[in-house]
């Protein structure tokens, strides 16, 4: 039976379910930290984490697989692929709410390997805003494949001001087109070898939460 292993706690949990999002429409489910205060989507260093798998052709569009906004349109920071299936992280340390458009501390980058090939993979992002120096660590399938510095002329910590945590994109129909499974934010730095495990394959959306606990479950489909 297809099983997570929680890389902190040690022990496993059954897995047969996945939340499942398609290119057009609403196909996610957001997180609304509102009632909170501070707020838990918004700590200064926090480790992000899921499994992934695509579905579908290439296309031209930036497909947003999770998404932390601010000032209604904008984002503190977006994990999403490029039009080539790159897994791609973006950040903002910016105050002005313009948008990508006006915004300098905006569409700061790196990049990742192609993770739009139809096979399960786990992705991570790490931030530390804790630092002289703050920096996101992008990972894929437990290799760091990539770090980002954001704004490091500035104040180089992105910046928050509210909005909701998306998981599966975002309604202007860039949504991630594939199986989302097994998300876990957690207030802290993991390292590699604390990150969930597939033994063998992912398959639920159990949310194993560390330090917060605030995801809402949206409807659900068996892949089997």
């Amino acid at each position: 039976m297809e099983k997570i292993q929680d890389g902190i706690a040690g022990g496993r949990v059954v897995n047969d379910m996945s939340l499942y999002t398609v290119t057009l429409g609403n196909n996610r489910f957001d997180v609304d930290d509102t009632v909170n205060t501070p707020k838990l989507t918004q700590p200064n260093v926090f480790t992000f984490e899921m499994f992934v798998k695509s579905e579908g052709e290439l296309d031209d569009l930036y497909r947003v697989i999770a998404r932390k906004t601010r000032a209604g349109s904008n984002a503190s920071w977006i994990l999403q692929t490029n039009p080539s299936g790159n897994l791609l992280l973006r950040a903002d340390t910016d105050v002005n709410p313009a948008g990508p458009n006006g915004d300098p501390g905006f569409n700061q980058s790196v990049q990742g390997p192609v993770v739009m090939d139809g096979q399960w993979h786990h992705i991570a992002v790490t931030y530390d805003g804790s630092m002289a120096t703050p920096e996101f660590n992008l990972f894929m399938d437990y290799a760091n494949v990539g770090t980002l510095v954001p704004n490091p002329g500035g104040t180089g910590a992105i910046f928050y001001d509210g909005g909701v945590l998306h998981v599966g994109g975002r309604n202007n129909g860039n949504c991630w087109n594939g199986w989302i499974d097994e998300i876990r934010f957690s207030d802290t730095l993991l390292d590699v070898d604390q990150f969930l495990v597939a033994v063998p394959e992912p398959g639920s959306l159990t949310l194993l939460v560390l330090g917060v606990a605030f995801f809402l479950l949206p409807n659900r489909r068996s892949r089997h």
